[in-house]
């Protein structure tokens, strides 16, 4: 879902855009934002790039729907969003991407990948809107980017007090006609036209640094399954000597899927001792000596 001054950004910023330029979104789902841009301006292409593993890879009423209104310059792209840019070129041409909107996987590495991804592609004077920023995971990643290209400039962000899913019914209408679960929008600005700020996020960097414990953790591929038992117990929907059964019997059922070593696991067994890279017009005598 998305709320109502959202999509009126959407639309208005890809009005500005020149029919040179393209819209491109990462995450499709329903196709809200997509036809709703699409619709708008019906002279600008329009790319949404989804793997489907959320709304089940059935994109067809997107198409129906265009086709109903009259529209024909919204394609849906179903594949995985890296695998797009490594293609960008022949999946989406060579219009520079003047409104990018990242509504894809929420997790810290794809937040900051979907924007590191684009950056190549990007118009002189490209719109990143970056939706659902109250998750403070995502406000890291954005954050993490302003900071390491100093090209771009956060130019507004707005937030709720909390996810929709956890909101009272006021709250929620509220939230429909507005930015529904925050939103941070970017711009790039070469010549430091804009005061630099950032999203909020936490001082501690504890709940990143606790990633490489849980990565190298020999329970890392039932991992989620703790958390929802751990929230389960919180909540009081189990008590906690039920969910212990629940999390020894999750072990022994996934026992063949744990790693080798029950910590400091570096998935390494199968990496060579050492490698070099070849020159690309690699000869002979372009290699470099061996130490």
């Amino acid at each position: 879902f998305s709320g109502d001054k959202l999509l009126g950004a959407l639309q208005r910023l890809a009005a500005l855009l020149p029919e040179t330029s393209s819209y491109v979104e990462v995450g499709v789902f329903d196709g809200l934002t997509l036809l709703s841009v699409a619709g708008a301006c019906p002279a600008l292409a329009c790319f949404g790039i989804d793997d489907g593993s959320f709304a089940g890879g059935d994109f067809s009423s997107v198409d129906q729907i265009q086709q109903a209104r009259g529209n024909s310059n919204a394609r849906v792209i179903v594949d995985d969003y890296e695998r797009v840019f490594e293609q960008f070129r022949a999946r989406i041409g060579e219009r520079p991407i003047g409104l990018y909107f990242v509504d894809g996987p929420h997790d810290y590495r794809s937040q900051r990948m979907c924007l590191d991804l684009a950056v190549p592609y990007l118009a002189t004077d490209a719109v990143i809107v970056v939706d659902d920023s109250n998750y403070e995971h995502v406000r890291q990643a954005n954050r993490d980017f302003l900071v390491s290209r100093p090209e771009f400039r956060l130019v507004f962000d707005a937030y709720t007090d909390c996810h929709p899913h956890n909101m009272t019914e006021a709250q929620i209408v509220a939230a429909r006609a507005g930015w529904w679960d925050g939103v941070n929008i970017m711009v790039r600005d070469p010549d430091s036209t804009l005061e630099r700020t950032y999203p909020p996020v936490a001082a501690s960097r504890d709940r990143y640094l606790l990633d490489h414990r849980i990565h190298a953790s020999g329970a890392a591929p039932f991992m989620s399954d703790v958390v929802a038992l751990a929230e389960s117990i919180l909540t009081g929907d189990v008590s906690p000597r039920a969910a212990l059964r629940s999390l020894v019997t999750i072990a022994r059922t996934r026992i063949r899927s744990r790693a080798r070593f029950k910590n400091c696991n570096t998935d390494s067994d199968a990496l060579p001792a050492s490698r070099y890279a070849s020159l690309c017009s690699s000869t002979s005598s372009d290699r470099l000596p061996p130490l």
